[in-house]
């Protein structure tokens, strides 16, 4: 049977930004508030630990405000978490446990409910009960042991099923998992454009495999769950080659170059954006998503990830080139996002996102005409001068004076095959074919230095300094 999770439930609120206080004070975490022009508002808080949210907002419910009564929030330790809940301005009734049935459901203060937790902290049977501003009612109830059959249960033989069922299907999952994409190796095309030279197309692919890193560990901390971006690779085409090369369907970004007044292009592909959405509405991403028109609230949301990822990049291109950058608006067709004429020499930087076991593409496309202004200063020499502060030379002499390096005589050195090396004799001479004036060269670690001639010193091997190695030695 398909499994069926309860997900959220709907709570009626007589005032959203006084109940979302009021949540926000228990320390639940707050997963999204979206207000739309049509007076449609959705506001989500998660309590700490719960697979289940909660959302009130406006133009939601027609239960009247305060309405919700009797929702668990199921604790292991009842005095602990009434402690807590008190602490954070909750007024929470005193810990009960119930003397008739279904005493827990009535009223602080009537009869059924006595003081003081279950016997032997029993499961099951302990309580404590707090209500919102508008009196929506939650019953927190102590649960040490589960009943069989409510959660898993961790007994020798169940963990010993597991255990085997594990190693059954060991390695089942490399063969069907999603393969990390690899760099595209194309053929080099010159008639392609070359108006980004290679120092600065290398500058700009490191300065974003650095983006990538800080926008996945962003995204992973959103979606609470691991997320991977890595750069693919980054070329140059024309305007129109560039967005054939766009998967369909996309949704696109259109970004905005500050102070230059230009635009670039931040493109995704749908099903990377339906998965990303649902992860944010509480979706343990394991449906499978198709693609489909984005509805009013879906694209606020797609609007909220590609800030996000805009925010990245606009810290890297500030440090780059000063410039910074700010979503304009989403387009769901390219057709809508036409920056640059067709043959518009344009950079195209590819990335790969990969989550929930899934692996799709997000793309950059820079018109050479937006950033052309601030091309130099991608380049090498866009530092200009160094300059090297008084005493830093000496210092650094200092510094390194008493490092020990290793001093190595090379007489010559030739190549034999393995036949002739296992053929050497004693007394047999290897010609090296290097002339005997050359005498020897000294090695400082692994750098050639000096040409000396060798000899002795008393009893002991040496060579004397003749002069330094030229670069072409």
């Amino acid at each position: 049977m398909i499994g069926t999770k309860l997900e959220v439930v709907v709570i009626p609120v007589s005032d959203v930004d006084r109940a979302k206080r009021f949540y926000g004070s228990l320390g639940w975490r707050q997963d999204a508030d979206f207000p739309f022009d049509n007076g449609f508002r959705v506001v989500q808080f998660t309590p700490p630990g719960s697979a289940c949210s909660l959302q009130f907002g406006t133009k939601m419910t027609s239960a009247a405000p305060g309405s919700a009564q009797g929702l668990y929030l199921i604790v292991s330790d009842i005095e602990a978490a009434r402690d807590q809940l008190a602490a954070r301005g909750a007024k929470v009734s005193e810990v009960f446990h119930a003397g008739t049935p279904g005493a827990q459901f009535q009223p602080e203060g009537t009869n059924g409910r006595v003081s003081g937790p279950a016997p032997d902290h029993a499961t099951y049977r302990s309580f404590a009960t707090f209500s919102d501003p508008d009196g929506n009612g939650w019953l927190l109830q102590e649960i040490t042991t589960r009943l069989p059959g409510r959660g898993l249960s961790i007994d020798v033989a169940t963990l010993t099923d597991l255990l085997r069922e594990a190693e059954k299907h060991h390695g089942e999952y490399e063969p069907t998992a999603p393969k990390r994409r690899v760099p595209r190796v194309r053929e080099v095309d010159f008639s392609r454009p070359s108006k980004f030279a290679v120092d600065q197309l290398r500058k700009l692919e490191r300065a974003h495999e650095t983006c990538c890193r800080t926008t996945a560990t962003r995204l992973s901390t959103e979606l609470l769950t691991p997320v991977e971006l890595d750069v693919l690779g980054i070329d140059q085409l024309t305007w129109s080659t560039a967005m054939n090369q766009i998967p369909q369907p996309s949704v696109c970004g259109v970004i905005e170059c500050k102070p230059l007044g230009t635009q670039v292009l931040l493109t995704a592909e749908l099903g990377l954006m339906l998965r990303l959405v649902e992860r944010l509405l509480g979706s343990t991403g394991s449906t499978k998503t198709r693609p489909r028109e984005l509805t009013e609230i879906e694209t606020a949301l797609v609007s909220r990830v590609f800030t996000t990822v805009i925010e990245h990049l606009s810290v890297t291109w500030a440090e780059l080139a000063d410039v910074t950058m700010e979503l304009r608006t989403i387009e769901s067709q390219l057709a809508n996002a036409n920056l640059a004429p067709p043959s518009e020499p344009t950079l195209m930087l590819t990335m790969e996102v990969r989550f929930d076991k899934t692996s799709s593409t997000m793309a950059l496309v820079v018109p050479h005409r937006s950033v052309e202004s601030v091309l130099p200063r991608l380049s090498a020499s866009q530092y200009g001068d160094t300059v090297v502060e008084p005493g830093a030379t000496e210092a650094m002499r200092a510094g390194l004076a008493a490092v020990n390096v290793e001093i190595r005589a090379e007489v010559a050195a030739t190549d034999l095959t393995l036949d002739e090396v296992l053929a050497l004799q004693p007394g047999q001479v290897l010609r090296f074919g290097v002339p005997a004036a050359n005498g020897v060269r000294l090695f400082a670690g692994k750098v050639p230095a000096h040409r000396a001639q060798p000899g002795r010193n008393g009893n002991y091997r040496a060579v004397q300094v003749i002069g330094r190695l030229g670069e072409a030695e």
